[in-house]
């Protein structure tokens, strides 16, 4: 379902009605678990109809899961000095997860997501809340 509240601004940036108290409690445990492993200070990004909450239980539009292969594919091309990184973050997200330390280093400042989410803000911009 489309996001009632997105649009562009006058200044060009994108605006999305995702926030924290708008996502279904029918959602809330899957949420619950990732937060319970990871450290507090890992941002968890939220996106699509779940964020904004008009998904429907028990379908969403699709955006709750991204292809992390086609993902690492592509950032491994783009960036091949991350490719290592990448290929430890999908081992980690598909085998329930790592040290609070490793985690920590993939995820947080300067950490591989970081990097990705720089460049594509350098060369196509993020969405703003």
């Amino acid at each position: 379902m489309a996001d009632p509240r997105e649009g562009v601004t006058s200044e060009g940036l994108i605006v999305t009605g995702a926030r924290r108290d708008r996502v279904p409690p029918a959602y809330e445990p899957v949420l619950a678990y990732v937060l319970s492993r990871i450290p507090p200070e890992v941002p968890v990004h939220v996106y699509g109809s779940v964020a904004n909450g008009t998904a429907t239980v028990p379908t969403s539009d699709g955006t709750w899961t991204t292809d992390r292969l086609a993902a690492l594919t592509r950032w491994s091309e783009i960036e091949p000095a991350l490719a290592p990184e990448l290929v430890r973050l999908r081992t980690l997200c598909d085998s329930g997860g790592g040290s609070a330390e490793e985690v920590r280093t993939l995820l947080g400042t300067g950490g591989v997501i970081e990097l990705i989410a720089a460049r594509f803000a350098a060369e196509i911009g993020l969405w703003q809340p």
